[in-house]
This record gives C-alpha cells, sequence and structure tokens, in this order.
C-alpha cells in the first residue's frame, strides 16, 4: 500500500477549497432556477414532446 499525503483544506487539484467553485450561496436564486427548469425540461422529453406537423417532399 503506498501511503499519500493529505493536505487539509486542499482539494483534488491541491487547490484551496474556495478556489474550486462558488461559496454555497452565490447566485443561489438563479442555480435554483436552473434546476427546476431542467427538471421541467426533463419531465417534458419523459412525457412526450408536441410534432410539429410536416408535409413529405416539401423544403
Amino acid at each position: 500500500m503506498v501511503a499519500r499525503r493529505h493536505r487539509a483544506g486542499t482539494g483534488a487539484q491541491g487547490q484551496r477549497s474556495s478556489a474550486r467553485g462558488l461559496p454555497p450561496g452565490a447566485h443561489w436564486k438563479e442555480r435554483v432556477a436552473m434546476a427546476q427548469w431542467w427538471s421541467d425540461h426533463l419531465d417534458a422529453l419523459r412525457d412526450g414532446a408536441t410534432v410539429l406537423p410536416f408535409r413529405a417532399g416539401e423544403r
């Protein structure tokens, strides 16, 4: 077994935890709205989409 050193407060790339992403509260409302939109989009795909009529041979 190979022993690995781990420095507290660092991420997988050796960066400080605060440098890896946004703070938990940053842009929270936008993140919630985007997650809701994505959930609604997936529900629509699951339930079936509106099929637009087309005529064969027309361009």
